[in-house]
């Protein structure tokens, strides 16, 4: 499977649908984790009240009520495996609190998620990720630029 995003991609963040709806499992958005000046890109996984756990590397959502899905995980490459911050296979993670989200990146073994930093509060969410129609957008590359890449610092 290919990966959702590539690097230098553009996207588009969208501010908007936030403020009228809530995050939902699934969706892709850009968010700050505290204390950080870079916006990431992850995937919400959990919601608020439910617990995530990790199974044999598969997550499953535990909610509210006590019961427990496996989470489908269409998104990610056939036979990827979950693991926690630490590298087990079987972790539990504590109940994610009012107005915080479980985010994961898809790129599941380098990415820098909620198994690292924990929770992200709702208002650290700067909007939805929203993939251009196309799928690269070169206006002009700057390696042959006369100018060198100066117009990227």
């Amino acid at each position: 499977m290919q990966n959702l995003f590539s690097d230098q991609e553009i996207i588009f963040i969208d501010k908007l649908s936030l403020l009228f709806t809530k995050p939902h499992r699934g969706q892709v958005v850009s968010l700050f984790y505290d204390n950080e000046k870079m916006l990431y890109v992850k995937r919400i996984i959990g919601l608020p009240g439910e617990t995530i756990e990790l199974i044999d590397g598969h997550v499953y959502i535990i909610f509210a009520d006590g019961r427990k899905q496996k989470l489908d995980e269409k998104y990610l490459p056939e036979g990827e495996i979950t693991r926690s911050a630490s590298g087990e296979l079987d972790a539990v993670f504590p109940e994610i609190e009012p107005h915080h989200y479980f985010v994961m990146g898809d790129n599941r073994d380098h990415s820098i998620d909620s198994r690292n930093y924990g929770m992200v509060n709702r208002r650290r969410i700067i909007g939805v990720v929203r993939q251009l129609p196309f799928r690269s957008l070169l206006l002009f590359n700057l390696d042959r630029c006369p100018y060198g890449n100066e117009f990227a610092k």
